[in-house]
């Protein structure tokens, strides 16, 4: 939870970089900031695990694949400094969406409750969107940004549908109350459905970002 609120913040750091013109130092402030919670992040992991609210879990799950995602995020703020260079008056508002997209990623990994399932992928999909259309003059990239939003919208009402469904045959969107009635009750025939919903609507938006960032970037690279 603390990693969560502590990247929150540096999103909001940044955005304030900008109205004071510091932009000459968001670059070294965010790495060092990341740095600073992946810190964060490694003393939860050797925690035991905490529940707030059964809305987030803080185990050594979560915090591993918080880390994971906070390094990453790192290479990708650090290893962009041509595109920053080419787009100065912008900077602020790319590296502030990649960090609420971490955001979003990290309460993915970190939820104890379906509703906050849903909203940790809104949020990193949200943020992919702006970033596939960010090129306002390029007419590829709007084509993406509005192909992606267009997919990605259908892929969510694939995955809310499957939640409804579970909650309809469970009366709660708890996943631990989820995993034990499901073990020890009969179960509604409509509650596989909700569970194999979400996978889809999930493999979906796996192969989504694929198509939208991994494939053409990779395309590139045989290029050079």
């Amino acid at each position: 939870m603390n990693t969560l609120i502590a990247i929150t913040a540096l999103g909001v750091l940044c955005l304030l970089f900008e109205i004071l013109n510091f932009r000459k130092a968001i670059v070294p402030v965010t790495i060092m900031g990341l740095l600073a919670i992946l810190g964060l992040t490694f003393t939860e992991y050797s925690n035991p695990a905490s529940y707030h609210n059964n809305m987030m879990v803080v185990n050594q799950f979560s915090s591993a694949f918080s880390g994971l995602f906070i390094v990453l995020t790192i290479f990708l703020v650090a290893l962009a400094h041509d595109f920053y260079e080419d787009h100065q008056t912008k900077i602020s508002d790319f590296i502030a969406i990649k960090i609420f997209m971490l955001a979003g990623a990290v309460a993915m990994v970190s939820f104890g409750n379906l509703a906050m399932f849903f909203l940790g992928i809104e949020i990193l999909s949200i943020s992919l969107y702006i970033l596939a259309a960010s090129k306002r003059t390029n007419i590829k990239s709007n084509e993406a940004g509005m192909k992606y939003f267009l997919m990605g919208s259908f892929a969510s009402g694939i995955i809310l549908f499957g939640i409804c469904l579970i909650y309809g045959a469970m009366g709660t969107f708890d996943i631990a109350e989820i995993t034990e009635w499901s073990r020890s009750a009969e179960l509604p025939s409509w509650f596989p459905i909700g569970i194999s919903l979400v996978t889809i609507g999930m493999l979906l938006r796996l192969l989504l970002c694929l198509f939208t960032f991994g494939l053409p970037m990779f395309m590139k690279a045989l290029q050079l």
